[in-house]
C-alpha cells in the first residue's frame, strides 16, 4: 500500500487537494473527466485510470464527489472502489451525500476489512482555498484519529461525531438552516426594496444589530451586486435540502418551514439558476414579484 489517492477534482475537490499536497504525499488522482486530472502529471502524481486502481494502490482514498448518484458510481460501478479495497485501508468521503446511502457503503467496505467515513466538509470555495473547512465525521473512532492529521490540512476545526452517517446528518442540519437563512434575507431585501428603503443601506443596518448573521457577512455582497459567481452551487444547496427533507419524513420530524422554503429553491433551479451560487435564490423572488 502506498500514500493518498484523491478522487475528485471539481470545485471544492482541487482545493482541498492542494491543501493536502502541502503537509502529505498524495501517490496519485482520478476524476470521472479525464482532462481535469492531466495537470497532475507534471508534479509527479500518478493519474490513475479507474477507481478500482486507486483502491490497489493507496491506503487512504479521498473521495469529494457531486451527490449519492457519482459516489455509488465510483464505489460500485465497473471498476469501482469496493472491486479492489484490501484489509486496512480507509475511505473518507468529503462529499455530501444522503446518510442511507452512507451507512450502507460504510457496511460494504467493513465486509472488505476497510473502513469507511462520512466527512463532510462546511465552508464554501474560497474557505476551501484558505485550507479552513469546518469538518464533521462520522465512522469509527480508530479510523477517524488516523485520517485526522490529513483533515488538519484543510480544515481549522473538526469535529468526531460518532457513528457512520452521524457526520452527514449535522452538515445537513448545517445545510438546512443555511438554506432557510438566505432565503428569508432575500425574501427580506426585496420586500425593504418595495418599502423604498435601498439594498445597501438595508445591509449596513442589518449587519449593525441583531438581526445580523454569518451568511449575511458572507453573502452580502453578491446580494447587492447580484454577481453570483457561484461558491457553493445553489443545486447543491437544493440536493442537500431535498436529502435533508427526506430523512425529516422517515424519522417522522415536522419541518414545515424548511419544507416551504425548499419550494424557493426549486423555483430557482426551474429558471435555470443551478449552476449559480446559491445566493441567486434572490431571483427566484424576483421572479415571484415579476422583477427582473
Amino acid at each position: 500500500m502506498e500514500g493518498i489517492g484523491f478522487i475528485g477534482l471539481g470545485k471544492m475537490g482541487v482545493p482541498i487537494l492542494k491543501n493536502i499536497m502541502r503537509k502529505h504525499q498524495v501517490l496519485g488522482v482520478y476524476n470521472r473527466t479525464a482532462t481535469r486530472a492531466q495537470p497532475y502529471a507534471a508534479l509527479d502524481m500518478k493519474i490513475f485510470r479507474d477507481p478500482w486502481e486507486v483502491a490497489a494502490r493507496c491506503d487512504i482514498i479521498f473521495l469529494m464527489l457531486s451527490d449519492s448518484k457519482a459516489v455509488n458510481e465510483v464505489m460500485h460501478g465497473k471498476k469501482g472502489i469496493l472491486g479492489n479495497l484490501g484489509t486496512g485501508k480507509i475511505v473518507v468521503d468529503l462529499s455530501t451525500i444522503h446518510p442511507d446511502d452512507s451507512v450502507r457503503i460504510a457496511a460494504e467496505v467493513r465486509e472488505r476489512n476497510a473502513e469507511f467515513i462520512d466527512s463532510p466538509v462546511i465552508g464554501s470555495v474560497p474557505v476551501a482555498e484558505k485550507g479552513e473547512l469546518v469538518t464533521v465525521a462520522g465512522g469509527s473512532r480508530e479510523a477517524f484519529d488516523a485520517v485526522k492529521p490529513i483533515l488538519e490540512s484543510f480544515s481549522n476545526r473538526i469535529f468526531y461525531m460518532g457513528l457512520n452517517g452521524s457526520g452527514l446528518k449535522m452538515k445537513l442540519v448545517n445545510n438546512l438552516l443555511m438554506g432557510a437563512n438566505l432565503a428569508v434575507l432575500s425574501e427580506s431585501l426585496l420586500f425593504g426594496e418595495k418599502l423604498g428603503i435601498p439594498r445597501e443601506k438595508q445591509i449596513e443596518i442589518l449587519s449593525s444589530g441583531a438581526a445580523s448573521s454569518k451568511i449575511l457577512e458572507l453573502k452580502k455582497e453578491p446580494l447587492l451586486n447580484e454577481d453570483f459567481l457561484p461558491q457553493f452551487l445553489l443545486s447543491h444547496e437544493y440536493k442537500d435540502l431535498n436529502y435533508a427533507l427526506d430523512l425529516a419524513r422517515s424519522s417522522r420530524e415536522p419541518v414545515p418551514i424548511s419544507g416551504a422554503i425548499v419550494q424557493f429553491y426549486a423555483a430557482a433551479m426551474s429558471i435555470g439558476l443551478g449552476n449559480l451560487d446559491f445566493s441567486s435564490v434572490l431571483r427566484a423572488f424576483k421572479a415571484l414579484r415579476g422583477m427582473s
